[in-house]
């Protein structure tokens, strides 16, 4: 199975290819149900879900209770679930059209206050989260120093980009910029969401061999299916190449998997990943109006950031004489980049 958050891209492009190819005899994809609405029971004294681990922890549950209940239906002798149907040689959505009316069954009435997020009708999955420790994560409205000073850093660079394009004669777009300078440095009614990111890039090595199954699937799925807004163009020893980078929220288990991957062969070359920063500390101001304990509001905030940490890192490597194209491609080793791109960087 392949379980998706309803709203992500990789959703909405299934959706889209069932909406064109529905009669489609066998189908490549097969959709099991529309649209299961899971709420996460949980302690907020200890599980704060603006904390991307814990959002990702969340979704993460939720999907493999997602796939216990499609189990659940699709063995259930009254439906009539044929191997042929789930294959998809009766089309793409006809699975769906049987284990979806058995599936609302089973919802139960959101709480009044979930009615609006439980979906149509009021209705959902309620689970309770699983957690190994009580967690105290930093209250987003309260910014570490290291976020604030992020923070501060990010505002005066806007403001200095915007001295210079404004003295090169431009007009419409400084004029935006110094906006956005302005809301970001300026009044202190606002809150910050502090995020630590992991930046990678994608080299030209192949994945080193012996890695467990699991382990290879997750990394050549995070090394192949890159965001678009982290395919960039840099300029390096006089060069201009595409840049293929891969940036993750530090504690995320992808980052993990990365940074695993990096220990044990850092060495090699030419590498299939290259460290670019191993943390770096960004820091959003945003109205304090603004829920950041929403997970989309978070998720939103999140993309922000990596999208700012792509142009960082793009100035930081035209900045950086001793950098090269060879090293950022893993032809030095995997940690290469990264000695020569963090000390400027902690600057």
């Amino acid at each position: 199975m392949r379980v998706f958050v309803k709203a992500s891209v990789e959703a909405k492009a299934l959706n889209e290819y069932f909406a064109t190819c529905r009669d489609q005899n066998p189908a490549p994809f097969v959709m099991l149900s529309r649209g299961l609405h899971m709420v996460v029971a949980y302690d907020k004294s200890v599980l704060d879900p603006s904390d991307a681990a814990v959002a990702d922890r969340f979704r993460k549950q939720a999907k493999t209770r997602a796939v216990r209940l499609v189990k659940e239906a699709i063995e259930n002798p009254s439906l009539n679930m044929s191997s042929a149907l789930l294959r998809g040689h009766v089309g793409a959505s006809r699975p769906a059209d049987l284990l979806d009316p058995y599936l609302e069954s089973r919802c139960v009435v959101a709480p009044k206050e979930l009615e609006m997020e439980a979906g149509q009708g009021g209705r959902c999955f309620i689970f309770a989260a699983k957690h190994k420790k009580p967690e105290q994560p930093t209250p987003p409205q309260q910014p570490t120093p290291a976020a604030a000073a992020a923070a501060a850093v990010t505002a005066a660079s806007m403001q200095e980009r915007d001295r210079h394009s404004s003295s090169d004669g431009g007009d419409a777009a400084p004029t935006r910029g110094r906006k956005r300078a302005s809301e970001e440095g300026g009044s202190a009614s606002g809150c910050y969401f502090p995020v630590s990111l992991y930046i990678t890039a994608v080299g030209d090595g192949p994945l080193a061999a012996g890695l467990s199954d699991k382990a290879r699937e997750r990394l050549e799925a995070i090394l192949t299916k890159i965001p678009k807004e982290q395919q960039t163009t840099v300029e390096c020893g006089g060069e201009t190449a595409q840049l293929k980078l891969r940036v993750f929220v530090a504690n995320s288990e992808d980052a993990k998997a990365v940074g695993d991957y990096i220990k044990e062969h850092g060495t090699e070359t030419p590498s299939a990943v290259v460290l670019l920063c191993r943390d770096v500390p960004l820091a959003l101001r945003c109205d304090a109006a603004l829920d950041v304990r929403d997970s989309a509001v978070a998720d939103r905030l999140r993309k922000q950031a990596k999208t700012r940490a792509v142009k960082l890192v793009r100035d930081m490597v035209l900045r950086c004489r001793d950098l090269s194209l060879p090293l950022l491609r893993g032809h030095g080793g995997a940690l290469a980049p990264s000695q020569l791109l963090e000390p400027p960087l902690a600057e």
